[in-house]
C-alpha cells in the first residue's frame, strides 16, 4: 500500500482529502492523524509536519 496522499503517482489513486490510505476511514480534511487507526497523514505541501518524534 502506498503512503497516504491526495494523488499517488505510483498507484494512480485519487482518495478524498482526509481519507486514510491505511484503513480507509474518512476523517475531517484538516485531520493530522487518522481518528480510527492513529496513523499520521503527511504534511500538506509547504507545511512542516506537526507531529514531532520523541527524543530522549
Amino acid at each position: 500500500m502506498c503512503y497516504p496522499c491526495t494523488h499517488c503517482n505510483k498507484c494512480g489513486k485519487f482518495p478524498a482529502i482526509g481519507t486514510c490510505m491505511y484503513c480507509g476511514a474518512k476523517n475531517s480534511p484538516d485531520a493530522v492523524v487518522c481518528e480510527k487507526c492513529g496513523k499520521p497523514f503527511p504534511p500538506k505541501p509547504g507545511q512542516i509536519s506537526p507531529i514531532k518524534k520523541k527524543t530522549n
